[in-house]
């Protein structure tokens, strides 16, 4: 997509943990990461939070742009 002079790639790789090792592939020359968190979903919430501090300290600690939703 290609949105102000910026062309965008956009991938939802989803977070079933079935998934998870698929994340990797797709950090290669990225700038951004959105990780969006269902907060009303409170029995997965303390996952969520260990997946995102994991995948920060392994996975994507050269992506400075990060944004949280939920």
């Amino acid at each position: 997509m290609d949105f102000c002079r910026f062309q965008l790639n956009i991938w939802d790789v989803g977070g079933q943990k079935s998934l998870r090792s698929y994340w990797r592939n797709y950090f290669e020359s990225t700038d951004g990461l959105v990780w969006v968190v269902d907060s009303a979903d409170k029995i997965r919430l303390q996952d969520c939070k260990d997946e995102l501090h994991k995948l920060l300290m392994e996975e994507v600690s050269n992506i400075l742009n990060i944004l949280v939703l939920g």
